[in-house]
């Protein structure tokens, strides 16, 4: 039974280090050269070619697998996507440090949020490389591992990210004007010319989190075993936490970021929610009770203190940005770029804990029946 809400928790991390970024960007300087919007967006788009070329040619490899494909020639198919997918992304991130930022109020911030995105991008391909790797070609559920993997890929909206960033609207038109440019950076279905262009969405205000576990949860079938119940309940807790951590992540608004004092008062909130929604996760998990089997009890054992390591991690989080000098703007995005990286460090810890479930305990019943449980589709692999 393999777990993933963990690995996909770099949404919050993603949040994290862009925000960090952005304000190191506006608060230290920087000497990056500034050119028109135009000429930015062309140099943008000139860089983004190549990599809209290896794209195109990796979506066609993948897409021409057949079913009936040797597996072991699948995965070396994969491999060599991936590769090539990594060598594009190196080549464009090289590419867009040589163009500058563009030459408006906020053009430091606007070049900040690619940055962000381009270290999102090459995490999730190396994360993406190590999945499959790890696919075994000898296995008779070789193809539905393929497909649980590609379907775990969460999906990232650039354009939002972008509209968060005030005035940054004419670089979005000025992509959106180029349709092959905005396929590749957008990656959307509504980035082409001849679209209405996007507008910010209003923000949602920070209070305590609005939980997918507040909201109307679906229920298993009253007919099914302890067994069944305590895998739907897993998975729709584990989901919803995943679910509630990418919409953490996404409120965070880079254009309310002026000053350093506001700055930590936002990181300590956005912190904090993470917090308490992972102090609420560890509590779905307990309400489960063990599963049935000879190591039911060590299971939910294990899970309980995967989910307080979990706990664990946001305790130390929120103390330590609490500690973190506000007042000098050199040291708030240097602790900022320590604590990104001790919770991606911490991350993969609680990920292994999580992991290690499957090789102590027999979780072979559990497991079959997670594969055939809908809720569990987007957590399990």
């Amino acid at each position: 039974m393999r777990l993933t809400a963990f690995p996909r928790w770099p949404a919050i991390l993603a949040a994290l280090v862009a925000i960090s970024v952005a304000f190191a960007a506006v608060a230290c300087g920087g000497d990056s050269k500034k050119v028109s919007v135009d000429t930015w967006v062309k140099d943008l788009c000139s860089a983004a070619a190549s990599y809209g070329k290896a794209q195109d040619k990796t979506t066609s490899q993948i897409g021409a697998l057949s079913d009936n494909a040797d597996a072991k020639a699948s995965k070396k198919v994969l491999q060599d996507a991936v590769s090539t997918i990594a060598k594009a992304g190196d080549s464009f991130r090289s590419d867009f440090d040589k163009i500058g930022e563009p030459g408006t109020k906020t053009g430091k911030a606007v070049h900040a949020v690619f940055v962000s995105e381009f270290d999102a991008n090459k995490k999730q391909t190396s994360d993406i490389r190590k999945k499959v790797d790890a696919l075994d070609p000898k296995s008779k559920t070789f193809e539905a591992d393929m497909t649980r993997m590609f379907e775990a890929i969460p999906d990232s909206d650039f354009r939002a990210k972008l509209a968060k960033v005030a005035d940054s609207q004419d670089v979005a038109d000025a992509i959106d004007a180029n349709s092959d440019c905005a396929g590749v950076i957008f990656s959307d279905s509504s980035s082409t010319a001849d679209q209405a262009p996007t507008t910010a969405q209003p923000t949602p205000k920070r209070g305590a989190p609005t939980t997918s576990a507040a909201k109307s949860q679906p229920t298993p079938k009253s007919s099914a075993s302890k067994n069944e119940k305590w895998v739907f309940g897993i998975c729709v807790a584990t989901q919803s936490y995943a679910d509630d951590l990418q919409a953490l992540g996404d409120s965070i608004d880079l254009s309310k970021v002026s000053d350093m004092k506001k700055f930590k008062e936002i990181m300590v909130k956005f912190l904090m929610d993470a917090q308490t929604r992972t102090k609420q996760l560890k509590s779905d998990i307990d309400k489960l009770g063990d599963p049935d089997g000879k190591d039911g009890k060590s299971i939910q054992k294990d899970m309980l203190a995967a989910a307080a390591k979990a706990v664990g991690i946001f305790d130390k989080a929120v103390k330590d940005m609490q500690q973190i000098d506000g007042n000098d703007a050199t040291k708030l995005a240097s602790g900022l770029d320590t604590l990104g990286q001790n919770l991606s460090d911490a991350g993969d810890e609680v990920d292994r804990a999580f992991s290690a479930i499957d090789t102590k305990w027999d979780t072979n019943e559990l497991t079959t029946i997670m594969r055939n449980t809908p809720a569990c589709a987007g957590i399990s692999q």
